[in-house]
């Protein structure tokens, strides 16, 4: 169902939900603050994109590692995960009209 939502609390939202798998893995997860920003769109496929995103970033980043979700601008979300010896991976996800 397509509406209005805040961006901003969708990430809030997910970034509080995978702390303790995180955690549980010995990750930084760190994301907080975000702005509000609505946008139309489907809500609940949003929020699972997020999720995804997020996810696949705890489990693929070494214990001790770090993932980082920031949001840009007006809808650029970005999802950094430090790999280990020095490599970044980084999921860019741009809002489109």
């Amino acid at each position: 169902k397509i509406q209005d939502a805040d961006l901003g609390n969708l990430l809030t939202q997910t970034v509080r939900m995978m702390k303790p798998l995180a955690e549980k893995k010995n990750i930084l997860l760190t994301g907080e603050g975000f702005r509000k920003v609505i946008i139309r769109c489907d809500e609940q496929k949003i929020k699972q994109l997020i999720l995804i995103l997020v996810d696949n970033a705890i489990k693929y980043t070494p214990s001790g590692g770090t993932v980082a979700v920031r949001f840009e601008g007006e809808g650029k979300i970005f999802v950094d995960s430090e790999l280990g010896q020095g490599t970044k991976f980084t999921v860019e996800l741009k809002r489109t009209v």
